[in-house]
């Protein structure tokens, strides 16, 4: 089931019965898309973000909150259950993933089998979109509790800059954040080295890690001429 970016702007445009009976065609097309296993297909998946601001925008669409939440389930994108709403099932599968040390944020399934994963003490290269929540991720990790040493790799010093704000705001109290050379590093306390390759190579202070996130991986490489072009994400434990 695909739906162009002319269309949606058709649907948007729509008002009353017309529009809730567009939206309840495309609510029981999804839901028997997935009944035939296609929940993985990217048409699917790309209908549930828009249905969900279209459905938050228009009051008349309020009485598909709780069918649309089911279809956010069945489709593994359990951020878009709308707790307000959803069913028993629906709701308590949204609790069960979502983490309350990262302001409440709901995961989705892709982000739970990859943290799986990784709290298992698998090693784990990942390649996804940026809407895919890469960052989300690392920070359910540190969330965890298992690490205490960790050292994050980062290609660029605007992404350094970035992510020193975030995990500043989120892990100020379980975490000394090291990313300046002349800083260093406190020996009793949960530690997290930040740094581009080159910084982090000449560190004598990492000590043993139990957790290293390696952002844009294949950039590590000296010989690439394209260090802040691309965007992709890979995570990688060095636990297992």
């Amino acid at each position: 089931m695909q739906i162009s970016s002319e269309q949606w702007n058709r649907i948007s445009s729509q008002r009353g019965n017309d529009l809730k009976g567009t939206v309840f065609d495309i609510l029981r097309v999804a839901a028997s898309a997935i009944q035939r296993e296609e929940r993985d297909d990217p048409d699917i998946l790309d209908i549930v973000p828009r249905l969900a601001q279209l459905i938050e925008d228009r009051p008349e669409l309020v009485s598909y909150r709780e069918p649309f939440s089911a279809l956010a389930r069945a489709s593994g994108l359990w951020n878009y259950i709308d707790k307000t709403v959803a069913s028993e099932p629906d709701l308590l599968l949204a609790e069960s993933v979502t983490v309350p040390e990262l302001d409440g944020i709901t995961l989705h399934r892709e982000q739970v089998e990859a943290l799986n994963e990784l709290l298992a003490g698998r090693n784990l290269i990942l390649s996804a979109p940026t809407s895919f929540g890469k960052s989300l991720l690392i920070d359910a990790l540190l969330a965890s509790g298992r690490y205490s040493r960790v050292a994050i790799v980062l290609p660029t010093i605007a992404l350094l800059d970035e992510f020193r704000r975030r995990l500043r705001r989120r892990f100020d109290t379980r975490f000394a954040v090291v990313m300046h050379p002349s800083d260093e590093a406190p020996g009793d306390t949960p530690t997290i080295f930040l740094g581009t390759q080159e910084r982090l190579i000449h560190r004598t202070d990492l000590g043993r890690l139990d957790l290293t996130v390696v952002d844009e991986f294949y950039k590590l490489d000296p010989s690439r001429k394209d260090r802040c072009r691309f965007y992709s994400a890979h995570l990688r434990s060095s636990r297992g």
